[in-house]
């Protein structure tokens, strides 16, 4: 089951990918055909939140069918479908701690399960159809996310926090450098225009 999604998944994200590289390439830009515009870094990005958000959403569906059942027995048997070792420490404390949920705690995992997914899922679309507003509300959400981040960090240190942060924060920088660097540009444009 696990190994199917993940299958699509990366279909899904190759032929996105494909779609944007064939409007990018062959729309002519307002500069003309000689200037390319780098978007790599904005796909790439883009493409990761559409496949964050798109598990968030699975995480949430998840979440929502777990309550009222029994979920030990239910995430052992999904365990036991994708041929996954649920006797590792961080499996069997997931176990544990989904076990010891009610159902009003699992429907609110779900709900913000639902809403994170959102957030991501139009970042990762916005991006990808090369609206403004997405680079700016890719920053807000990205920033947003940091002192939490740095929080946790603090609270309990792992190496996965760490890269976390650190490669949030490179978004942030990323996306906030490229839009300082598009509105210079379109300044000196219109300053040179007599």
């Amino acid at each position: 089951m696990a190994v199917n999604l993940q299958s699509e998944l990366v279909v899904i994200a190759h032929f996105i990918f494909q779609i944007d590289i064939k409007v990018h390439y062959m729309t002519p830009t307002k500069q003309g055909p000689e200037k390319k515009d780098n978007r790599g870094v904005l796909i790439a990005i883009a493409i990761f939140r559409l496949i964050k958000g798109t598990l968030l959403l699975i995480v949430g569906v998840g979440a929502l069918s777990l309550v009222g059942k029994d979920v030990n027995g239910i995430v052992s048997e999904w365990l036991d479908d994708v041929h996954f070792d649920a006797a590792t420490r961080h499996l069997d404390t997931l176990i544990v701690k989904l076990g010891l949920m009610s159902g009003k705690q699992l429907k609110l995992l779900g709900a913000g399960a639902f809403i994170y997914a959102a957030l991501f899922l139009t970042e990762g679309t916005g991006l990808l159809l090369k609206k403004r507003w997405a680079e700016y509300f890719t920053a807000l959400i990205t920033a947003s996310f940091i002192p939490f981040e740095l929080y946790e960090l603090i609270h309990k240190f792992t190496a996965i926090k760490l890269i976390l942060i650190v490669s949030n924060v490179a978004i942030f920088v990323y996306i906030v450098f490229r839009i300082r660097k598009e509105k210079r540009t379109k300044q000196n444009g219109e300053a040179q225009k007599p």
